[in-house]
């Protein structure tokens, strides 16, 4: 997962120039790597704190985005 925030932190440069897209730009990512499947954070429960599905209050997904892969790519170990 480490990788994965950091690959998305070297190419938002890259994706300056057009408008966010959670589906698009992080979405899209974590379905290719298997992250929102049952097993992993798309389960009920989901994993290490983290979790893709739910009816929860929806916050701006940037913020939400920015702020999750700033976390994980800043962690030591």
């Amino acid at each position: 997962m480490r990788a994965l925030a950091l690959a998305a932190r070297a190419c938002l440069p890259l994706a300056a120039g057009r408008p966010f897209s959670f589906a698009r730009d992080i979405e899209s990512v974590l379905t290719r790597r298997g992250c929102n499947g049952s097993a992993c954070h798309g389960g009920v429960k989901g994993q290490a704190g983290f979790r893709l599905s739910g009816d929860g209050p929806r916050e701006s997904p940037r913020a939400r985005a920015t702020a999750y892969f700033l976390a994980t790519s800043t962690r030591e170990g």
